[in-house]
């Protein structure tokens, strides 16, 4: 599916954009552990800070389809 990168002001679109990567929100980790839930809800809040919106315009749902463009990332790449 299509995407356009959820960082405020950002045009890129996946559909248009080919030599751009687009990368998913952090997963929260239910399975593995109380530390490692916490530390990847902590992740997920950092992107949700960094791009720039309200976390009450990225629902859970929308998270699921939402994307951040390589343009956003210092190396171009998701190191995390």
């Amino acid at each position: 599916m299509p995407s356009n990168c959820a960082v405020y002001n950002c045009g890129h679109h996946s559909k248009r954009d080919k030599e751009i990567s687009f990368f998913r929100f952090p997963a929260i980790i239910k399975h593995q552990g109380e530390e490692t839930k916490v530390l990847s809800e902590e992740r997920r809040r950092l992107w949700i800070n960094n791009v720039s919106r309200d976390a009450d315009d990225l629902t859970e749902e929308k998270l699921e389809s939402t994307r951040v463009c390589s343009h956003h990332f210092i190396s171009g790449k998701n190191n995390i």
